[in-house]
């Protein structure tokens, strides 16, 4: 059983970012993993046993994948006078 029901995704192509949300189960990480190129770059929150299905599968397709610690996130968002702490805002 997974045990986070969704994961939220932010791209950023020519300069403007989109949000998006996906199944975290089989069907939605393959269905994610299909809208990357092989010269993409994922950067992820660790969230443990959340994140880890999806950082394999990245891995396994080649895809470049940086594994983040949460507060660094926070710090980073701080930084750029964020109070806000979702997943869209963290993506």
């Amino acid at each position: 059983m997974w045990p986070k029901t969704s994961f939220v995704v932010a791209t950023k192509l020519a300069g403007k970012v989109t949000t998006s949300l996906h199944n975290n189960d089989k069907k939605g990480i393959s269905s994610f993993l299909k809208s990357l190129s092989s010269q993409s770059w994922c950067i992820m929150e660790a969230t443990g046993v959340y994140s880890l299905q999806l950082a394999i599968a990245l891995h396994e397709k080649g895809i470049k994948v940086s594994v983040v610690n949460p507060l660094q996130i926070k710090h980073f968002a701080q930084t750029n006078l964020k109070r806000t702490k979702t997943d869209k805002v963290d993506a």
